[in-house]
Parts: C-alpha cells; sequence; structure tokens
C-alpha cells in the first residue's frame, strides 16, 4: 500500500539563511533511498560569476560509503573524495547554481506579491 512508500519522494531537513541579494547559506541534508546528499555549510554567492556555489557536499550513495565534494567559486566541476583519497570527478555545479537560481527567482516573485 501507500505506506510502504512513504519516502519514494525523498525527505529533506536542511534551512537556509542569508539574504536572496547577497549570499545565501544552505545546512542540512536531503535524502532518498538510494542517495543523501548533505549541504555542509554551502555558500550560494549571488555576486561572484553570476552566482555560484561554494563549499562542502557530501554523497552517500546505496554502497553506505560518504563521499566529500568541495566545489569552488565559479566552477561546475570538483574532486569526489572517500576518506581523503580522490575517487573521481563530478560536475553538478551548473545544475546546483540553476536550482539554487530557480528559488531565489521564485522568492523574489512571491516577495514581490505580497
Amino acid at each position: 500500500g501507500d505506506d510502504e512508500l512513504w519516502m519514494q519522494e525523498g525527505s529533506s531537513s536542511f534551512e537556509i539563511h542569508g539574504d536572496i541579494y547577497n549570499q545565501l547559506e544552505l545546512t542540512g541534508g536531503v535524502q532518498y533511498p538510494s542517495a543523501t546528499i548533505v549541504f555542509d555549510q554551502t555558500v550560494y554567492d549571488v555576486e561572484q560569476c553570476g552566482g555560484t556555489t561554494m563549499g562542502l557536499v557530501k554523497l552517500r550513495d546505496a554502497s553506505g560509503y560518504w563521499f566529500e565534494w568541495t566545489k569552488k567559486p565559479c566552477q561546475d566541476c570538483a574532486v569526489v573524495e572517500w576518506e581523503g583519497f580522490n575517487v573521481g570527478k563530478i560536475c553538478i555545479g551548473n545544475a546546483l547554481d540553476n536550482a539554487i537560481e530557480t528559488l531565489i527567482n521564485d522568492s523574489k516573485q512571491w516577495m514581490e506579491s505580497q
């Protein structure tokens, strides 16, 4: 039944602090059955590079291992590490920046309508 699928859409527990016109800080995580993403003092700076995310993002896949992805400002790609070892590179920075920009734009539209 439906009670077996309660986590199908995932769950989240994170906070966003700051100012949509300057800088936002994301702290907390989003969890799905096969992956978890945790923002660890991840910052979105509106001014740099037309808007960019920087900081630490922790990732856990279905294996249960935690990986760290430290994004530098204005770069889409960053090295993924597991316990200090480089295990590859992923390029999700542009998608992450675009998602935060959409959130900011939606917030601005809501604020202007009030």
